[in-house]
């Protein structure tokens, strides 16, 4: 079935911490019968040795934008689509011969930097590729590390993604020192997770590097923040433009998400649909976070997370 049966529109917001140097990268594309969207947050720690063949720049800016190139290639060479299992390998054969010749192509250059956490090209990768069919929309997520794909409709926002963190929830992943367990790179190996989930109701599906939520004090917040722009937005760019402009406010490092607005028609029937969410999400949660007691917002987390991982498998 044609995606355009669909989709609505596309949206992205990304800003980098220091200009010309930001680390994120992100892709999109549109096929006769899918949609793809991604983002790519290179690691900075990992990935701090600079390539004078790359006029400097770092690992992580070389690798983030390398595999945002491979999935997006991947995207367009592949005219009829393998079963989702095998997808998984075809994705990440791409970026394996994508971060080879960054290898290559930088040889022995490179500002020497030692140590256990040193790696070549390390970048995350949150994917999400949408397939509209007869029944309604089956989305694809594919991931390495902790950014994530999530979900937005009339029940409120989920994370189709499991972080790649030692054991912390959404929650605590915030505020906790949790090490990345698994990261994209040239010179160690990777898994590239997977999962599908069909989508029954429309929606908002996006992905998002963590300077989007990392900065906010809960995944009910970050919630909030996104529904409130579009309560005042009078179009999806003037949303765009208030989301952009909220996590400007508060990030402290570079921010990518890039999603895709499936199923609404309209605009009006976009804000219509995820106002009513709006009221029950002040309502329900919002409210009953008291910002001098730490203790509440774990508390209203915990009533909230059985929503937010909805679509988790048991």
């Amino acid at each position: 079935m044609p995606v355009y049966s669909a989709l609505d529109c596309i949206c992205h917001i990304a800003q980098e911490k220091i200009p010309t140097a930001g680390e994120d990268s992100y892709c999109y594309g549109i096929s006769e019968d899918s949609v793809l969207v991604a983002v790519f947050d290179g690691c900075g720690g990992s990935g701090a040795k600079k390539y004078p063949v790359y006029q400097e720049k770092t690992g992580a800016y070389m690798g983030a934008r390398a595999v945002a190139g491979a999935v997006l290639h991947w995207f367009a060479d592949e005219p009829h689509f393998l079963e989702h299992g095998r997808n998984s390998e075809a994705i990440k054969v791409a970026i394996g011969r994508s971060l080879t010749v960054c290898k290559e192509n930088a040889g022995s250059q490179g500002s020497k930097i030692r140590g256990s956490i040193s790696k070549e090209f390390p970048t995350t990768a949150a994917i999400a590729r949408c397939v509209v069919g007869a029944e309604g929309v089956c989305a694809e997520c594919y991931w390495a590390g902790d950014s994530r794909v999530y979900l937005l409709d009339e029940d409120g926002l989920a994370q189709l993604t499991a972080d790649d963190l030692d054991d912390l929830d959404a929650f605590e992943n915030l505020s906790g020192d949790g090490v990345m367990t698994n990261v994209i790179s040239a010179s160690k190996a990777f898994t590239l997770r997977s999962r599908s989930v069909g989508i029954r109701k429309p929606c908002i599906l996006f992905a998002a590097t963590d300077g989007c939520f990392g900065y906010i004090p809960s995944p009910m917040e970050f919630e909030g923040l996104l529904l409130e722009q579009l309560e005042n937005a009078r179009s999806l760019e003037e949303f765009e433009e208030k989301v952009h402009r909220e996590l400007a406010k508060v990030a402290g490092d570079d921010f990518t998400l890039v999603g895709v607005v499936l199923g609404f028609g309209t605009f009006p029937n976009l804000k219509r649909n995820l106002g009513e969410r709006l009221q029950r999400l002040r309502g329900h949660y919002l409210s009953a976070i008291d910002p001098e007691n730490p203790e509440s917002r774990r508390q209203v987390w915990n009533r909230y997370r059985r929503d937010y991982y909805r679509y988790y498998e048991k």
